[in-house]
């Protein structure tokens, strides 16, 4: 009979995640189905041991030797407690007075205090083995303590325990970043009085939490959590093997992924996406910042991913950034069309902006594309393809009428009408250009030029006239 944990939020999926490097580290394994964990007894009674191992994987005999070089050196001791030495500065902002970061419960342990020996490997070997048998302690203890009758909040299906009389709730000391003290954790609760109570299993699950977040500097941690365990630990580990993490390249990132999912699939998947950063700004004090992909822009998504124009790979961390603070797109076109229209300004800044990529581009062609992603965030997923296409094709008929110097007269004097977003002096503009070629105004540029569909039609006539080069007068 195993141990069962579940994942239900992105806590106890960080917690997953941990588990499973943990236990990866050993070359172990355990069952994942859906968002359940099955851990063998075995496995289980074997986790302090894991867990020290996992926390010292990245120190080698060698920078063991000079960590305890420096401490003989500073406390003038034959013996060095390895544990507050080695590993309590990684627990302690996670997991503040808990059982596992209690500095001072860990001073007093006799197990961890070592004589520093000449032996290096044998220094090792004991280090290793004083820190696994602290943690076995601590988690026994958790484990020894009495039930009570209340279920716990986190798998549903043991009982809480009872400590110093009261049943055990999850509060800060099971992680910090969450709340600064315990006290703080009962505000967020009706009468001050917490249901998230807490069996031993259960808690100790939560203290491997820790591992399923990256450090991606400046005292800060990333997760990503989807709804489902699999994926999750696929996609942090992922992340795990890339360097300079950003959160515009986590954005970007899974949305490659999410290219994979099908159907309805996917649209679930990404309204249950959230990236997760903690901020550590003092002792036992931290900001949590969440990110998730709106359900307005989930679904949009969804539809037009793979038909994002691959030549603009670079601009497609700033239109992740537009879409998914709901920022409108029109912004973000504008400043491509003010880098275009306007080369010789932007040409030599040498920040990667918005602006300095429309100076760098040769047309428009393949713009339209956010015109019309645009348009269906606005429609709530109307499709507005056809009149947008049509509009964008009119741009480029009457582009092709007139030569580069006139038609670079023209598109400065209608993207000025854009930007002040005046819509009689871009009819002004048309009704001009349109006359000196012996045509009348196309009817759907008419009817698209009100203050309801100025935007959509101005841009993709624009962005149409645009999309004319030399090479063949016209690309598409």
């Amino acid at each position: 009979m195993g141990i069962v944990f579940y994942v239900n939020d992105w806590l106890t999926a960080a917690a997953g995640v941990g588990l499973l490097r943990v236990l990866e580290n050993v070359k172990n394994s355990v069952p994942i189905e859906g968002n359940r964990i099955d851990v063998p007894e075995d496995v289980f009674e074997r986790l302090a041991d894991y867990y020290a191992e996992y926390l010292l994987k990245d120190i080698t005999v060698e920078k063991l030797k000079d960590i305890i070089e420096k401490e003989r050196q500073k406390k003038k001791e034959s013996t060095i407690n390895v544990y507050n030495t080695l590993v309590l500065s990684k627990l302690k902002s996670f997991y503040s007075n808990s059982p596992l970061a209690n500095p001072s419960s860990a001073s007093k342990a006799q197990e961890v205090q070592i004589e520093i020996s000449q032996d290096t490997e044998k220094l090792y070997k004991d280090a290793k083995q004083a820190i696994a048998n602290f943690i076995k302690k601590q988690f026994d203890t958790i484990r020894s303590y009495k039930t009570s009758d209340k279920t716990c909040f986190f798998c549903g299906e043991r009982k809480a325990y009872i400590k110093n009389k009261e049943v055990k709730v999850f509060d800060a000391t099971n992680f910090t970043p969450l709340s600064a003290s315990p006290k703080t954790v009962e505000n967020f609760f009706y009468n001050g009085r917490s249901n998230q109570y807490l069996c031993p299993e259960c808690e100790i699950f939560l203290y491997f939490s820790i591992f399923g977040f990256l450090p991606t500097g400046n005292k800060k941690y990333t997760f990503v959590y989807m709804p489902d365990l699999k994926k999750t630990y696929d996609m942090n580990t992922i992340l795990k093997g890339e360097k300079g993490i950003s959160t515009k390249y986590l954005k970007m990132l899974f949305t490659e992924y999410l290219k994979e999912l099908e159907g309805r699939k996917i649209e679930w998947t990404l309204k249950n996406i959230y990236i997760v950063e903690i901020e550590l700004v003092g002792n036992a004090k931290a900001n949590i910042h969440s990110f998730s992909i709106p359900p307005k822009v989930a679904i949009v998504l969804n539809e037009r991913i793979d038909s994002y124009p691959k030549f603009l790979e670079s601009v497609l961390g700033f239109f992740l950034d537009y879409i998914y603070s709901e920022r409108s797109l029109y912004e973000f076109l504008l400043k491509l069309l003010s880098g275009f229209f306007h080369k010789n300004t932007y040409t030599k800044v040498n920040v990667q902006t918005l602006e300095k990529v429309g100076a760098g581009l040769k047309s428009t062609a393949g713009l339209i594309y956010f015109v019309k992603f645009q348009e269906s965030l606005n429609n709530d997923g109307k499709n507005l393809d056809e009149p947008i296409e049509k509009v964008y094709k009119e741009g480029k008929s009457l582009g092709k009428s007139y030569d580069k110097e006139k038609l670079n007269a023209i598109s400065l004097n209608l993207f000025e009408a854009v930007r002040m977003r005046n819509v009689d002096l871009f009819y002004q503009t048309l009704i001009r250009a349109y006359i000196d070629i012996d045509k009348e105004i196309p009817k759907v540029l008419i009817h698209g030029l009100t203050e309801e569909g100025f935007n959509w039609t101005a841009y993709s006539f624009l962005i149409g006239l645009g999309a004319v080069t030399d090479e063949g007068r016209g690309t598409s």
